[in-house]
């Protein structure tokens, strides 16, 4: 019926204004996957995680990654010529999968102190990690919703 249609997208909106969304920006040359650490602001100060945050209610997951790559890295996609090659989810967490041909430049807002290019090798060796990095760096890449 119209109704339980309506009540099942108001369930997924609600889902995604308390969940988060980001963006694993991988540069082709060397495989190399864009992190910033966290700052002392923020919650999980310290911790190395992908560009990311909060969906916003009414935006989907995917508006609101790219929203968080802008706003978290100065990066804005169109101008990186990013090639958007899928999602990767795990349990709560969804990353769009995007790839750069070569490090572009960040420019961090007040979220993060710090940013690197980091081999998966390095990631998982890294102990100071956001729970979501590892489980998200070994999920398949499923199709862009």
């Amino acid at each position: 019926s119209l109704r339980a249609a309506q009540e099942a997208q108001g369930a997924e909106e609600a889902r995604e204004a308390v969940s988060g969304a980001g963006v694993m920006l991988i540069e082709r040359s060397q495989g190399r996957v864009l992190l910033l650490r966290r700052s002392a602001l923020v919650p999980h100060a310290g911790l190395w995680n992908l560009p990311g945050g909060e969906v916003e209610r009414g935006e989907t997951r995917s508006r609101a990654a790219v929203r968080e790559l802008r706003e978290e890295s100065g990066i804005d996609p169109a101008a990186a010529r990013i090639r958007w090659a899928g999602v990767k989810t795990c349990g709560p967490w969804f990353a769009l999968v995007g790839y750069v041909a070569h490090p572009v430049a960040v420019r961090l807002d007040h979220e993060s102190n710090a940013f690197g290019w980091y081999s998966s090798r390095e990631i998982v060796r890294e102990p100071a990690l956001h729970p979501s990095v590892v489980p998200l760096l070994g999920a398949r890449i499923d199709p862009l919703p």
